[in-house]
């Protein structure tokens, strides 16, 4: 059944790609001719409508069949009761000479002239007997082999039904797969379009934005020209407050680099916090691994306790059938006892049978609801706009279902069990041999799945080698290369290994990868912010320094030097560690901490090679720990330097801060390896006793079982990566465009915040200038604190109005920095509006597109929309063609409803017709059988009084021959006389009761068999209800079929709906715009995609059409076949229970012949006797 699986899985999946690159071909071809393509549709159209009707003329034609075979049964009807008439007839000539031979013997002839005339008839009879014989064995022969084509036909119509079956859920399984694929085709149709009308709304205000823009650059250009001439003015005083800056800026730095050095230490404590707690979780997940592995153990144990009970009984129950056996052989045991003891097992296995079917029944309606709920889910997924490949986690009703599906596994194999144990000891010795062979099959799959496991295990290391490999090779070279699909895969496999629950470590993993990726952001601002930094200052300091003498160029020029190349080398540190260090002006801070730095890269080494020591040992102790089942031992708890910040791993810390030696690693590794393959052979080397042996037979069901159930999800997990791998690559190529449209916003966005910022800096320089001249007492005070910590020297030399001027640049440099800050506000709440407005057109849009499907659409006036003529007729053919497909199909359906239902109204005659003839066959029978009962019963009433009277003449003579005195010699005579007549009588007496009892054997083997035909016929009654249930579901199934074909033609109605609102939009777009030749080729697109959704639809409708001819003409063989073993058996019945009777019939009329003869001749001798005494 798994491989069976496996095949109808890859075969939906090639159909599937085929399919979609099937739709792929079609929507990239797009042909120029439009009316060749209509042309070529009408001839379409025109095929299928004649495939109709040959598809018509078939039906037809088995119609009529249908008719003929009905006719023929009618014929055999009536020649079945044609027989029975004959059959009664002769019934009656055996009578009436029955009457006749009894009328002659009552006749006055001499007995011995009548005894020579009825051995005559003997002899004659016996010679007819004997041919009757012969013919019986050969109508015998003929019945054996009519029996074994009947047993082979049915054979075939048993494996043809499984085939059917097979096919109508392959069948089932397609259409809902296609149904899946319809709708998400028209989920995404819509969202395509949604996002075409998206980009042209974002194209035509990006021309807009981009005319305002070049108008607005124009202007500012202007005003540039006047700003340029007052810097020239403002660049003299400029020059005298250069020394004055360079101090204040350098203040500035230092403190700046003092508060970030402070963020880092606190950064850095919170991660070796939550690197303690990620490790203390990870010692407690091992724990609870531990304590569920103990559990798994002793539940083991209790089943195999279990196992060994159930043998024991089963043991038990072997040796008192055995006995039974010895006594029925001895002749202890009776039949009587046998019979009913096998009543009762019938009984038992009827009973159960019904609980199973209970049981099976139960199971298909949960089937039915894990299908709606699941059919929910994906409708409320759809709604609250969540991906279908989620999934969740639902282990424990699993667990029951697969539970109860074990239950009802094993209740199938005791019925199995105790059916074997009735048959016979040599099949149990079979099965002992076909065991033997299954274990060895299974040795040879334990091995072959170890193998498996070691070049798992081989693999994993060698991934995690080629991880190494590419951590040192970004170490050593500038190219960085970055494979995050691997290092998943690595984090995946550390997880199964380090703990069963995937779910708690994945979850921890993925609240680790949002903390990293926030560091990162983090990171990226502060270069970024202080590579601006670096710029500003840069341009200041160059506009000043042009025109300052050479001393005071070269000594700026210098700080400038050592400032840029100080903070480059803050960069590259900040690049290669994990957190950034701080810069330092001094040589002598730089070598200090460098020197701390090594030091704790020694320290961090030391502790990394212990813990690898540590684990290397533990791992070696695991298999004494099994094997002795001593407790296992606590965890350990790490230092929260053990585990780097990206991998949590020991080798990647290692390979970040130095390079590893490859022989060590390669030491630890073989050392796993070994130690897990040593795990798996122990149980091999323990010696076995017959009880472990047991056990271990027991142990390896269980291992191969398991090893099934892996296996099967192994196959689902590839076949869900295939299925998610598709839908990501449809999903990226919808995000791409996304993206494209969020760029075009987001320069669009940034073009109008730099023409804000211009203006804000132009009107704020201007109010600066103005404050300068009117009010330099007051600015003077409000200089920031940078420049009050200056020495007073230098500030003597110069003047005032360049310090002044100094923190009007300052002020305005601050002041655009908030500017930014809001600016980036702004435009955040500006992305949060769009989206909102984005999602609720997007739900605007749904809704009138549902509300649109639920109106009527008017007909099209192609006059009004388009002017050219050809397009407007070949756009009003392609509407009526649609119109008429439509029509014609909704005439096949109902077609086919009224044959569905004519065929139901047959089969229900088919099987009232049946029932009468079942009823009348078992009414004759008992009739007959009765008929024959009383007859015999009167028959022996009538001997039994016959007896009677014989024994009181006997008494009589015996008191007449007491009462006559005759001579010595004469009573001599006559004594020995009477005794030889005694003897004679007391002889002929035994026979006859013997034959009473024989004939009330004959009597009870009747009842035995009317009561086997009574259950015959029970029998065949509930083989009958059971077909007339399968062919009610393969009717239902058949309607269901239907109405997914009726739901289909809907979709495909709404379908050309949508389309017809399309196309009424981009007419109403090409009148707007005066653009015929874009229209046109919009027109054209349109058409193909109509054309393209015609043809596939056309294409479904044969595919159903040639389902339904498929299952109704299995139908109509079924039905045939049916009939005819219907008939078959009938016969067979009628003609074996006539023979029978017949025979049974012949034999009790010898018996009474001869008995009649015997009491004559008795009579006749005491007669004569009689006479002789007087």
């Amino acid at each position: 059944m798994e491989e069976m699986a496996k095949k109808q899985d890859k075969n939906e999946l090639e159909s599937l790609r085929k399919e979609v690159e099937i739709y792929k071909k079609h929507f990239e071809s797009g042909d120029e001719n439009v009316i060749e393509k209509v042309k070529e549709y009408n001839t379409e159209i025109e095929e299928l409508r004649k495939r109709l009707d040959a598809k018509n003329n078939e039906l037809s034609k088995a119609k009529r069949r249908t008719a003929d075979l009905e006719r023929k049964v009618e014929i055999s009807d009536k020649e079945i009761a044609f027989l029975k008439e004959e059959i009664e007839g002769l019934k009656d000539e055996v009578e009436t000479q029955k009457q006749g031979i009894s009328e002659h013997l009552n006749e006055n002839q001499d007995p011995f002239e009548k005894l020579r005339e009825k051995n005559k008839q003997i002899e004659h009879l016996l010679e007819e007997i004997n041919e009757m014989e012969k013919a019986n064995m050969e109508l015998a022969k003929q019945v054996k082999n009519l029996k074994e084509q009947l047993k082979v036909q049915s054979v075939s119509s048993k494996s043809i039904d499984n085939e059917i079956q097979s096919l109508k859920t392959q069948l089932s399984d397609v259409h809902e797969t296609n149904s899946m694929l319809v709708k998400e085709n028209e989920f995404l149709l819509k969202e395509t379009n949604n996002l075409r009308d998206v980009l042209e709304n974002y194209e035509k205000e990006d021309d807009l934005i981009a005319s305002k823009f070049s108008e607005r650059v124009d202007k500012l250009l202007n005003v540039l020209k006047t700003k340029e001439n007052e810097i020239a003015d403002l660049k003299v005083t400029l020059q005298q407050t250069t020394s004055l800056i360079n101090d204040a800026n350098k203040e500035s730095l230092l403190n700046e680099i003092q508060k970030k050095n402070g963020e880092i230490k606190a950064l850095r404590k919170e991660l070796d916090s939550k690197i303690d707690k990620e490790s203390m979780q990870k010692s407690s997940s091992n724990c609870t691994a531990n304590e569920q592995f103990e559990v798994q153990i002793s539940t083991l144990k209790e089943s195999v306790s279990k196992l060994e009970d159930e043998l024991r009984a089963k043991d038990e129950e072997l040796l008192e059938v055995r006995k039974r056996n010895i006594m029925y052989e001895k002749g202890e045991y009776g039949l009587f006892e046998a019979l009913q003891e096998v009543k009762q097992l019938k009984r038992d296995v009827n009973n159960r049978d019904a609980k199973i079917e209970d049981f099976v029944k139960q199971l298909n309606e949960m089937s039915l609801e894990l299908n709606d709920t699941q059919d929910e889910l994906d409708y409320i997924r759809e709604c609250a706009q969540l991906d279908a490949n989620t999934q969740f986690t639902l282990s424990k009703d699993k667990k029951s279902v697969n539970d109860k599906l074990k239950i009802l596994k094993l209740q199938k194999m005791i019925v199995k069990l105790e059916d074997e144990k009735i048959a016979s000891s040599e099949e149990i010795r079979q099965l002992k041999a076909y065991l033997h062979n299954d274990d060895r099959g299974n040795e040879s799959l334990l091995k072959h799945i170890q193998e498996l496991k070691k070049e798992n295990k081989e693999l994993e290391l060698g991934m995690k080698e080629i991880l190494i490999g590419i951590r040192e090779s970004d170490a050593k070279c500038d190219v960085v290369i970055e494979c995050p699909s691997l290092e998943r895969l690595c984090q995946l496999l550390e997880s199964r290994s380090l703990s069963p629950d995937l779910t708690n470590v994945i979850a921890l993993k993925a609240e680790l990868d949002l903390l990293r990726g926030h560091n990162q952001q983090l990171r990226m601002e502060l270069k970024r912010m202080r590579i601006e930094h670096l710029k500003l200052l840069k341009l200041y300091t160059t506009d000043v320094l042009n025109e300052t003498s050479a001393i005071s160029d070269e000594s700026s020029q210098q700080q400038v030097s050592d400032d840029s190349s100080q903070k480059e080398s803050s960069e590259r540190e900040s690049s290669m560690l994990t957190i950034g260090e701080s810069i330092s002006p001094e040589a002598n801070t730089t070598s200090e901490q460098m020197e701390e730095e090594k030091k704790e890269q020694k320290l961090t080494q030391d502790s990394r090679e212990a813990s690898l020591k540590e684990e290397t040992d533990a791992k070696e102790d695991e298999p004494s720990n099994l094997n002795e089942q001593l407790p296992l031992p606590k965890p350990r708890r790490r230092t929260p330097k053990q585990i780097d910040i990206d991998t949590q791993t020991e080798f990647d810390y290692k390979l970040r801060n130095e390079e590893i030696d490859e022989g060590k690693i390669d030491k630890v590794l073989t050392e796993t390896a070994t130690q897990t393959e040593a795990i798996i052979d122990l149980p091999s080397a323990t010696t076995k006793c017959s009880r472990c042996q047991k056990i271990q037979t027991s142990f390896k069901s269980l291992e191969q079982h398991l090893n099934k159930v892996e296996q099967t999800f192994l196959t689902n997990e590839q076949h869900f990566n295939e299925e998610i791998s598709f839908l990501q690559n449809e999903n990226l190529k919808l995000k791409n465009d996304l993206k494209e449209c969020l760029k075009r916003n987001e320069e669009i966005t940034e073009k109008e915040l730099f023409e804000k910022d211009v203006k804000d800096d132009d009107l704020k320089s201007e109010d600066d200038l103005k404050s300068t001249n009117l009010e330099s007492s007051d600015e003077q005070s409000g200089v920031d604190f940078s420049f009050a910590e200056t020495p007073t020297a230098e500030v003597v030399q110069q003047p005032k109005s360049a310090g002044i001027i100094l923190q009007t640049i300052i002020n305005c440099l601050q002041a655009r920095i908030e500017h930014k800050n809001e600016a980036l506000k702004q435009y955040e709440t500006l992305l949060e509006e769009r989206q909102t407005h984005y999602e609720l057109e997007m739900r605007k849009f749904i809704d009138d597109q549902q509300q649109q499907s639920d109106k009527e659409l008017r007909p099209i006036n192609f006059n009004q929309i388009i002017d050219n003529n050809e397009l407007q007729s070949a756009l009003e053919k392609c509407v009526h063609e649609f119109e008429k497909c439509k029509n014609e199909y909704e005439v096949n359906i109902n077609r086919l409803e009224n044959e569905i239902a004519n065929e139901k109204l047959k089969v229900k005659e088919f099987e009232e017709e049946n029932e009468k003839l079942r009823l009348k066959s078992s009414v004759n029978k008992y009739i007959q059988l009765k008929k024959e009962i009383e007859r015999l019963e009167s028959e022996n009433q009538e001997k039994t009084k016959y007896i009677e009277k014989l024994q009181k003449t006997l008494k009589d003579e015996r008191a007449m021959r007491s009462a006559t005195t005759v001579t010595v010699k004469a009573n001599k005579q006559k004594s020995d006389v009477k005794d030889a007549d005694g003897n004679t009588l007391r002889k002929q007496l035994n026979e006859v009761l013997n034959e009473v009892s024989q004939q009330k054997e004959t009597i009870k083997e009747l009842e035995m068999k009317k009561w086997a035909l009574e259950k015959k016929v029970a029998e065949l009654s509930e083989s009958l209800k059971v077909r007339l249930k399968q062919k009610s579901d393969e009717v239902q199934k058949v309607e269901k079929d239907l109405q997914k074909v009726k739901k289909l033609f809907e979709k495909c109605e709404k379908e050309k709906f949508a389309i017809e609102d399309r196309l009424n939009k981009t007419l109403s777009k090409i009148d707007k715009e005066k653009e015929p030749s874009t229209a046109d080729n919009k027109l054209v697109d349109e058409m193909n995609k109509l054309s393209e959704e015609k043809t596939a639809l056309s294409l479904k409708l044969e595919s159903a059409q040639k389902d339904l001819e498929h299952r109704k003409q299995n139908e109509q063989e079924l039905k045939v076949l049916l009939a005819e073993s219907m008939q078959r058996e009938k016969l067979s019945t009628i003609s074996e229970d006539d023979r029978k009777s017949d025979d049974h019939f012949s034999k009790l009329l010898q018996e009474n012949a001869q008995l009649k003869v015997e009491l004559r001749m008795a009579e006749y001798e005491l007669q004569r006797k009689n006479s002789s005494q007087f």
